[in-house]
């Protein structure tokens, strides 16, 4: 009944020989994703920083746990690597025919005897999971839920064409994956990448809640700009921490490993603004700081 535990206790399945570093963003991350299949909203965008856990948890465990509720529960997963979309698949795969998984749930479905772990299986039930990319999926095809795991390539989202291919096929090209009844829970989950990246498109068209988890807690200004837009958070939920630089998931990601391994010279300011702070233009500025300017 509850997705954290399930994570908990399905854990050394999916990730044996290394122990689960159970922190208060895991259990944020399965509250929203319950949330969501539970239809307290249809839309959902998810910002973290890499590393964090967002793949196992949204597209490896999610897809599992959805169908001991529904074994008929449709969905279409995607990124922007069909290598990685498969990847994600084989792992839903392994859990679900794990020994842990049969021993508990075997009576609730059972897989086509047809499954293609890497690409498309079925439950005797009619649900599935489809692993896709940008472009790759075929005409026909609806779920109920529709996700994207980083949706840019890191090295084509300064390209304004790369850019708004992604954000077409999402628009356009997804929107009409309507599942059972004509409707669709949608999941966005990635790091920042550039202001006008999908993220940055969601919150521009609006629709979706929002659960952004920067590395180090930043407080929030008293008001946004007129031209700055937010989406609204799930109700009731917020940021635990209070202290301005609290980190995300101190056990593993320390302070002395952020300053050596992620923060200048090793990554641009730029670069750890978006990617690990959610926020893809740096306070101070990128190019030109903001000090510099004098009248």
């Amino acid at each position: 009944a509850d997705l954290h535990t399930f994570v908990q206790e399905a854990w050394p399945t999916v990730v044996p020989g290394e122990p689960l570093q159970d922190n208060w963003h895991v259990g944020a991350i399965c509250d929203h994703l319950q949330a969501l299949l539970a239809r307290e909203f249809e839309g959902l965008l998810i910002n973290i920083p890499p590393r964090h856990g967002k793949s196992l948890l949204c597209s490896v465990m999610l897809p599992a746990w959805a169908w001991l509720r529904d074994p008929a529960f449709r969905m279409i997963y995607a990124s922007y690597s069909q290598t990685f979309a498969m990847r994600d698949s084989r792992e839903t795969h392994r859990l679900i025919t794990s020994t842990w998984y049969q021993s508990r749930w075997s009576g609730k479905f059972s897989l086509a005897a047809d499954a293609d772990a890497q690409v498309r299986f079925e439950t005797d039930k009619k649900g599935f999971r489809i692993a896709t990319s940008p472009g790759g999926l075929g005409t026909g095809e609806g779920g109920d839920l529709v996700g994207v795991d980083d949706p840019h390539k890191a090295d084509e989202v300064a390209s304004d064409v790369q850019r708004q291919a992604v954000l077409d096929w999402w628009n356009v090209t997804m929107q009409s994956r309507t599942g059972r009844l004509g409707k669709t829970l949608r999941l966005v989950v990635m790091q920042r990448l550039h202001e006008m990246d999908l993220s940055g498109d969601v919150i521009e068209r609006g629709g979706y809640v929002h659960l952004c988890l920067p590395q180090e807690y930043e407080v929030p200004k008293l008001s946004l700009p007129e031209n700055v837009r937010a989406l609204p958070r799930r109700a009731g939920w917020a940021d635990p921490r209070v202290e301005e630089g609290e980190l995300l998931w101190p056990a593993r990601f320390t302070r002395e490993r952020i300053e050596r391994e992620q923060k200048p010279p090793r990554l641009s300011t730029v670069v750890y603004a978006g990617q690990y702070q959610q926020r893809p233009a740096p306070a101070e500025g990128g190019m030109f700081l903001r000090k510099w300017w004098r009248y």
